[in-house]
This record gives C-alpha cells, sequence and structure tokens, in this order.
C-alpha cells in the first residue's frame, strides 16, 4: 500500500516497482516487468516516490512498445495473496516513522524544480 513507507521506515537499500496486468485483487495480476531501486541513507518519500516514478515510466514504455508491435510480453510470475505485501501501518509504526523521516526536504524540491525545462 505505502511501499515508500516501509521501505524508509525498515531501513531497506532498495526497493522495488512493479507492472503488471490488472485484475480483481490489489496487485495480484501476472507480472510484467520488475525493477530494482536503490535506496540510499537521507532519503525521504519524496526522493523514494521520484526515484520510483521514473523507474515505472520506463518500464512501462518498454511495455508499451512491445504492445505496440505486436512483440510478446514477459511474464514473471503472479504474486500470490501478500507475499510481496506490506500491510496500511498503525498508527504506532506512522509516529514512529515519522521522528525519524520527512516527506520532502527543500532540497528535494529545488532539484525538482531545476530539473524541468522552463
Amino acid at each position: 500500500v505505502m511501499a515508500y513507507f516501509w521501505v524508509l521506515k525498515n531501513g531497506e537499500d532498495e526497493a522495488g516497482v512493479t507492472i503488471h496486468w490488472i485484475d480483481h485483487g490489489i496487485d495480484t495480476g501476472n507480472i510484467l516487468m520488475r525493477k530494482k531501486v536503490k535506496i540510499h541513507d537521507g532519503m525521504t518519500q519524496f526522493d523514494v516516490l521520484e526515484k520510483s516514478a521514473i523507474v515505472g515510466v520506463h518500464l512501462l514504455r518498454s511495455i508499451g512498445k512491445k504492445i505496440i508491435n505486436d512483440d510478446p510480453l514477459p511474464h514473471i510470475k503472479t504474486i500470490e495473496a501478500h507475499t510481496d505485501y506490506y500491510s496500511f501501518p498503525c498508527e504506532t509504526a506512522f509516529n514512529h516513522y515519522f521522528k525519524k523521516h520527512n516527506f520532502f526536504n527543500i532540497r528535494s524540491i529545488l532539484n525538482l524544480f531545476m530539473k524541468q525545462k522552463l
């Protein structure tokens, strides 16, 4: 549900972005592509979300090209219920998390503006 939350709270050094078919479940469709994202000390939620979104766009572009060209789509596996999935954090987990982590820092916002072509 909130991958950035658990990745930062648990002090993980990587996260992942997954592209999968949508079905009636939550994140239970067949996986087409996935890629790991490095997490560095001091990263904020914003940093993780931005980095994950960029990776996601590249994966979607790759899948889109395969669909347009009528190429076979990759199939990695089907996620079994809750095997790669964390639940929504409780209030205690949120309180503990926000004592150590920020949603963003001003450097993240300035870097985002500097990347934009005006």
